[in-house]
């Protein structure tokens, strides 16, 4: 009976070292970066941001290029800094619904008579900034159409830093990774590049690209 106990014991000894090694690390929010780590400024350059502002409607975006350096701005100044619990800090970007608020909702907020003329839901949060960076056209589908910017800005500074670090780890070829829905434009990019030579997601592909890179 006694060598049972102590097998139970150890049995549920190893399973709590299985447990808390599986623990997901916590992550304490301690600071706002307000100067965002170097490897940042290693994503996108002015070049990107005239191919990006060159993927949306002029119809829907009033300056494009204005508004992708005005989104790019808020996003490279509002990292954050998470310590996990061993001690390391490491910095978090925004959320995309982040950004795109700050596209909609800079300045006063609209009124009910006003979003009703602009074609916007009225229970839709927009203010003045909406009608800085969007058309009538795009008002009506202002949240969808900032998102969609700021998804992209996400994605793209992403895949740029990846490639950066990996450079610097001395990887040579990156594999183009379609998302599981891909287009058949996407799919047809599948397979390993060099590190120098490899399609970016959103910026090689459209708009919405869920698609990614892999050392």
């Amino acid at each position: 009976m006694a060598w049972l106990v102590f097998l139970l014991f150890i049995m549920g000894g190893i399973y709590l070292l299985i447990k808390a090694q599986r623990k997901k690390p916590k992550m304490t929010e301690v600071e706002r970066i307000k100067e965002p780590p170097q490897s940042i400024v290693t994503g996108m350059t002015e070049e990107h941001i005239v191919r990006l502002a060159g993927m949306l409607d002029p119809a829907i975006w009033k300056n494009p290029p204005l508004t992708v350096r005005f989104a790019l701005d808020w996003f490279r100044g509002n990292y954050r800094a998470f310590e996990l619990e061993d001690g390391r800090a490491i910095p978090v970007p925004p959320d995309y619904r982040d950004v795109a608020k700050i596209i909609l909702r800079s300045g006063t907020e609209l009124t009910k008579e006003q979003k009703r003329g602009y074609g916007i839901h009225l229970n839709a949060k927009v203010s003045t900034s909406a009608i800085e960076h969007l058309t009538q056209q795009g008002l009506r589908d202002c949240v969808q159409e900032a998102q969609t910017l700021a998804l992209a800005i996400g994605a793209i500074e992403h895949s740029l830093i990846n490639l950066h670090d990996w450079k610097e780890w001395g990887e040579k070829k990156v594999g183009f990774s379609p998302a599981p829905d891909a287009c058949p434009q996407c799919k047809k990019l599948k397979k390993t590049y060099a590190i120098d030579k490899t399609p970016i997601p959103v910026l090689d592909t459209h708009l919405g690209c869920r698609c990614c890179l892999v050392p």
